[in-house]
């Protein structure tokens, strides 16, 4: 697979590193912090009106959930009233949802405090400069990476593809 026309797209890089930061730690999961609107959802300052921002996401989205290593942090302003319904939104698409708006599996450590900004592996968001154009590049790139450095995500969720793993993510707001 060709990469060198996407080789300057810092979200491929964050990829990149993510994936080989991963392989050099032997740890088994890459955090994905998506935020939504803007990103995969349009933004029409609608409450509980969820289109995405184009057809192809959903389903790019639920392939890079199946990955074993893939945790989806939804990272948004939503009010919490709204977040149940978007996590069913997810669910619906076969989308697998880690956590909202933080990380219950990685605490503090002896050179980190996550207290108040929680751990990720990749940042996803338009206002970072991410263009929702990307979303295929990305995916393909996730497949390069992950060859590359031989990432099979271990077995810490044997049970991945059963989406009732998390029904609608973690509650974490």
């Amino acid at each position: 697979m060709a990469l060198r026309r996407l080789s300057n797209l810092s979200i491929l890089k964050a990829i990149d590193r993510a994936y080989r930061v991963s392989q050099e730690r032997k740890y088994d999961r890459i955090y994905w912090s998506l935020d939504l609107h803007g990103t995969v959802l349009h933004g029409n300052y609608l409450a509980n009106t969820y289109e995405w921002i184009s057809p192809e996401i959903p389903g790019l989205l639920r392939k890079l959930s199946e990955f074993d290593e893939t945790h989806f942090i939804l990272w948004s302003s939503l009010h919490p009233e709204e977040i149940p319904n978007v996590l069913r939104f997810f669910h619906d698409a076969g989308i697998h949802v880690f956590a909202v708006n933080g990380n219950p599996l990685e605490g503090n450590t002896q050179t980190g405090n996550f207290d108040a900004k929680f751990y990720t592996s990749i940042i996803v968001d338009d206002k970072a400069g991410f263009d929702p154009a990307d979303w295929d590049q990305v995916y393909r790139a996730t497949i390069h990476y992950r060859e590359r450095y031989g990432f099979t995500g271990g077995n810490y969720y044997p049970h991945r593809s059963d989406i009732e793993k998390w029904p609608l993510g973690w509650q974490y707001v």
